[in-house]
């Protein structure tokens, strides 16, 4: 199509490229973290909630 307009190319020094990518990865292992401690916090308030609901005790090793 003619009338698209053609995205200009961006000029990057190489040299910099490693840094990028090394901080890329640094983000990536942060969210995925962040994203299991999130995870594990949301099942465990599940749980406990689940159990008070049904009036079962939890495991103290779980509580912690």
């Amino acid at each position: 199509m003619a009338d698209e307009e053609e995205i200009s190319e961006m000029s990057i020094e190489l040299s910099m490229l490693d840094k990028l990518k090394a901080r890329v990865q640094l983000a990536r292992k942060i969210e995925n973290s962040l994203h299991k401690i999130k995870k594990t916090n949301h099942d465990r308030n599940w749980m406990k909630e689940t159990a008070e609901v049904l009036g079962v005790e939890l495991d103290s090793d779980f509580v912690r």
